[in-house]
């Protein structure tokens, strides 16, 4: 993370987005903590991470949701979570990394800084594949 997104605005990471369809989302708020959310679960609300991002750090970032509980975690440690409930929208809308052209009003134009080694499951990670995931660090990621 090279800067801090615009006041009232955010850095996208990872999301997908269809009007009325599917809303998924994982950004980094003016504030520099996490913001994920998830259309027709949260009720129109962001889990946000506790602790904020310092500038020039890396950091492992993971979001998760079982059908019951939404959680981030950050460096492989549980940093945030919140019960949820609902069925995850999906649809066929493009998965965007680092910038939504379609949501300019809300997010900044580019993500500022450097994303690496992102992946997106259709199942949830356990605390422990996220873990060895964090670990195994630069190496590069392992196989589940």
């Amino acid at each position: 993370l090279d800067a801090y997104p615009q006041t009232g605005k955010g850095f996208l990471l990872i999301g997908k987005w269809v009007v009325g369809a599917e809303d998924k989302y994982l950004i980094i708020r003016d504030d520099g903590k996490l913001g994920y959310y998830l259309y027709n679960v949260f009720g129109g609300v962001e889990l946000s991470s506790n602790i904020s991002l310092t500038l020039g750090t890396w950091y492992h970032v993971a979001a998760v949701y079982d059908g019951t509980i939404a959680q981030i975690y950050i460096n492989g440690k549980l940093d945030a979570f919140t019960s949820a409930f609902g069925d995850v929208a999906n649809s066929t809308g493009k998965l965007y990394l680092g910038h939504n052209p379609d949501r300019i009003a809300e997010n900044d134009t580019f993500f500022k800084g450097e994303i690496d080694e992102v992946s997106w499951y259709n199942s949830t990670l356990s605390i422990s594949e996220i873990n060895n995931i964090f670990t195994v660090g630069s190496t590069g990621k392992c196989k589940l």
